[in-house]
């Protein structure tokens, strides 16, 4: 699903906004200013309190916690990439899966992304493939 400028989960949105709720998680965000468009630029951040620390080390022997340490360990040995990267990254990943075969080249997938009026660079584009194919996410 996409959202503003990029994939979009709904269930992850909605379980953040629980965790905050329930005063597992906090977060906080940077402003960067406005595009020329007048959309806002903005970060977000999340990190544990106590309690969320707390219910963390409860569920480390879960099913679930193995796989997802694992994906964020794949994930820093890809070589920690900053929020945008990761954004860029997301879109090409949401574009691959959207394409029979999940196989495009880097001006297939720059045309696609300017369809949903996306402006990414080659360079952005190919350092995103490196990462996805890093993390086992593409060919």
């Amino acid at each position: 699903m996409l959202h503003y400028y990029g994939p979009y989960s709904a269930t992850i949105e909605g379980t953040t906004t629980q965790l905050k709720n329930l005063g597992f998680l906090l977060e906080s965000s940077t402003g960067f200013g406005t595009l020329k468009d007048g959309f806002e630029v903005r970060r977000f951040n999340y990190s544990l309190t106590g309690d969320g620390e707390r219910l963390l080390e409860s569920l480390r022997n879960a099913p679930e916690y193995k796989s997802i340490e694992d994906a964020m360990n794949r994930v820093l040995a890809a070589g920690d990439p900053n929020y945008v990267e990761l954004s860029i990254a997301a879109k090409a990943y949401f574009l691959l899966k959207k394409k029979e075969g999940g196989r495009m080249t880097v001006a297939e997938l720059i045309g696609q992304a300017e369809q949903y009026n996306w402006n990414i660079s080659s360079e952005s584009v190919n350092n995103a493939v490196r990462f996805l194919s890093s993390v086992g996410l593409a060919h």
